[in-house]
């Protein structure tokens, strides 16, 4: 399974670092230095800030312990520290450099949640390089307008610097006109993004597999909401050409990302909470199941474990070298195409396959649960599915060689046709033709003897004729099993009450084995009672049932066995049941 895990020191430093600055600007914003930080200039727009950065953080950091939200986790950190970057550039009596470097950081908001948003809405999903391009164009341009903006914009030129008039130190090539130009290209470029992320959550999330449509949901959205605040914001900042936070739009606007930033922190802290229930329900799996489990507990148990119904496991046979599903059948790993695997090894050597609902970032935690708590559940039910692969191997064997002898009779039946029956035949006009000519010679004798021969040899070809016929007869082929069945009763020794029901018409290896077994039913059935025979199915099974029939002959019961049926005697009725799908 692929996942789009960083470096884990890498990851972890670059958390605490950022967890670290978040706190000092935050603290820097508490002491009361930063009047000119935010719309409104309010203590509701300061509380906000505060509870927005402080949700954001706490859920950050505490994904930021779990491998499988380590990702979103660090990306909540420097979200926070993007949302927080005006506290340093409004901080009045601050260095200069501290100040210059928020200017550059606060844009980066924008593609820092639409990473989240991407990340969250398909980790580990193939097209990753793909991803990894779009997210890294949009640092880039981030980065880039904001390089250019500040670059050639003179706060001193601008009315509206309500917050960073004293931040001169890039302003290298102060152009006014440029600098509004780039400033109009940069709210365009946020209001087409927002767009296209708000697009791709909703997406994601209405498109994500039963399992995932939550945990989607809990990041994508909040993100989302955020990125239609700046928009919104921009979308206000082009119609009136100005930022200025008295304007009552822009300070909704703000409100709302402050609202939507305190959500996405409490969704990744849900994130952390879910998994860790996830894991103590994986920890009981095993109790679950018991000792002997069902053949398909442990994927019911991981399917409401997981809240995945679409989970599927497959086990080991390393004598066989190949997957099989707990019914024994086999299965071809399958990565890909919205769909999951992770390997379950033990001493290094495969154990099963769970294959989910994708793409995800908890298959560690997966592996964890399961080899830690189930393995006797997986155990006892890869022996179990490797007896049912074995019986299922002995099946398709006893079918071939039902099939085989079937096709070498049918060959021997059709060589004795055009060999030895042709050649009986023209012994017989040979014959014919000499006692004829003994007839119009007057030898009398000569003529009787051979007229007896000629009716040995007639009756030798009648009885071969018989048997090139072959057991199964045209009609069989031909019409179906009912016509051969009713054929079967028009010239049954014994009376016979056949009732024949079938929805569809079996396979051709059902209907030889039906016909055989109706042919014995028939043939043996007592000549002076009423043999009641009901033949009945439907499209996954054919039934027989005989009111009076002794047991079935070994080679009968061993064509029912190749097909997987069973037969059942008592009382003196017979009841034959042969499986279609086996077929």
């Amino acid at each position: 399974m692929t996942t789009m895990y960083g470096g884990t020191s890498a990851a972890r430093l670059v958390a605490a670092g950022g967890t670290l600055l978040a706190i000092c600007l935050l603290a820097l914003l508490g002491s009361g230095q930063v009047v000119q930080a935010y719309p409104g200039v309010s203590d509701s727009a300061l509380a906000a800030t505060a509870v927005a950065a402080a949700c954001l953080l706490g859920g950050a950091c505490v994904a930021v312990g779990r491998r499988a939200t380590r990702v979103p986790g660090v990306l909540g950190v420097l979200v926070a520290v993007a949302w927080l970057s005006p506290v340093a550039l409004g901080w009045v009596g601050g260095p200069d450099w501290l100040r210059a470097t928020a200017m550059l950081a606060g844009p980066l908001l924008v593609p820092l949640l639409v990473h989240l948003i991407v990340h969250q809405g398909s980790p580990g999903s193939a097209d990753r390089g793909r991803t990894r391009a779009l997210v890294g164009a949009s640092y880039l341009l981030a980065l880039g307008m904001s390089i250019a903006i500040a670059v050639t914009r003179d706060p001193l030129l601008d009315l509206d610097c309500w917050r960073d008039c004293s931040v001169r130190a890039l302003a290298v090539a102060a152009d006014a006109e440029v600098a509004n130009a780039l400033g109009r290209a940069w709210s365009y470029v946020v209001i087409g993004t927002a767009v296209l992320a708000c697009l791709y959550a909703a997406a994601r999330t209405v498109l994500a597999r039963a399992g995932l449509r939550a945990t989607t949901a809990a990041v994508c959205l909040p993100a989302a909401a955020a990125l239609l605040a700046c928009a919104w914001s921009s979308a206000l900042q082009l119609a009136a050409a100005t930022d200025h936070p008295g304007t009552p739009g822009i300070r909704a606007a703000y409100l709302g990302q402050a609202g939507a930033l305190a959500t996405l922190g409490a969704g990744l802290g849900w994130l952390v909470w879910r998994g860790a229930r996830q894991r103590s329900a994986l920890r009981s799996v095993a109790a679950r199941l018991g000792t002997a489990p069902d053949a398909g507990g442990l994927r019911e148990q991981l399917a409401v474990v997981l809240d995945d119904p679409s989970v599927e496991v497959a086990y080991w046979l390393p004598e066989h070298q190949r997957y099989v599903d707990a019914a024994g059948a086999a299965v071809s790993p399958r990565d890909g195409a919205g769909r999951v695997e992770v390997e379950v090894r033990r001493h290094g050597a495969p154990l099963a396959l769970v294959t989910l609902a994708g793409p995800r970032a908890d298959g560690d935690q997966i592996v964890e649960g399961i080899g830690a708590t189930a393995q006797l559940a997986v155990d006892n039910e890869r022996l179990r599915a490797a007896v049912l692969a074995e019986l299922s191997e002995l099946n398709a064997s006893r079918q071939r060689i039902v099939t085989a002898s079937d096709e070498a009779r049918r060959r021997f039946e059709r060589d004795l046709h055009d060999g030895a029956q042709a050649e009986l035949v023209s012994l017989i006009f040979g014959i014919a033709g000499a006692r004829a000519n003994a007839e119009r010679a007057g030898d009398m004798e000569q003529a009787m003897l051979l007229a007896d021969l000629n009716a040995e040899v007639s009756a030798i070809a009648g009885r071969l004729r018989e048997f090139t016929h072959g057991v199964f007869p045209p009609v069989l082929e031909e019409a179906g099993l009912d016509a051969a069945l009713w054929t079967l009763r028009d010239e049954a020794p014994a009376p016979v009450l056949l009732d024949v029901s079938l929805e569809a018409r079996p396979s051709a290896a059902v209907e030889r084995a039906a016909y055989l077994i109706a042919s014995y039913m028939i043939a043996h059935a007592p000549t002076d009672e009423l043999l009641k025979l009901d033949v009945h199915g439907g499209a996954d099974r054919v039934c027989l049932l005989a009111s009076r029939c002794d047991d079935l002959p070994v080679e009968l019961r061993d064509r029912v066995g190749a097909l997987g049926g069973e037969v059942v005697t008592r009382d003196g009725a017979t009841e034959v049941t042969l499986p279609c799908a086996s077929s």
